[in-house]
Parts: C-alpha cells; sequence; structure tokens
C-alpha cells in the first residue's frame, strides 16, 4: 500500500448537496477537544479535527469519491 502522504484538503461540492452537511459541519465544530493552547493552536485542531470528520463521513456516504475522480 505504501506509506501516507499528507495531501492538501479538499472541498468536494457534492457534500454541499448532502441534507445534513451543513447541520454535521456545525455538530463537529462544537465537539469539545478537551485541549489548551493558545486560540490560532485551537482554531488549527479544530480544522484538523473537522478534516477528519469530513474524510470519514465523505467514505460512509458518497464512497470514495476521490477514487472515482482519479479513474475518470
Amino acid at each position: 500500500m505504501g506509506t501516507p502522504r499528507n495531501r492538501p484538503f479538499r472541498f468536494e461540492n457534492a457534500w454541499l448537496s448532502h441534507p445534513k452537511f451543513t447541520s454535521n459541519i456545525d455538530t463537529w465544530r462544537r465537539e469539545d477537544l478537551n485541549i489548551q493552547g493558545t486560540k490560532m493552536f485551537l482554531l488549527q485542531q479544530k480544522l484538523k479535527h473537522i478534516n477528519s470528520r469530513l474524510k470519514d463521513w465523505n467514505k460512509k456516504e458518497f464512497g470514495n469519491i476521490f477514487k472515482a475522480k482519479k479513474r475518470s
């Protein structure tokens, strides 16, 4: 399989068509990560958290659209 790579975040317009997209983002944004630090550090951690949740949600709801896009 190889080693995992750091890939840039890619927003998919298909996500906007899902009825729960905005409520999911709001829920994930409000989750308590139980971390401390500067406001910039907290923002960075929240964004990482939302990114991770989006990837998981994307695979569950849409399958892996990233692979499908590569094939076409």
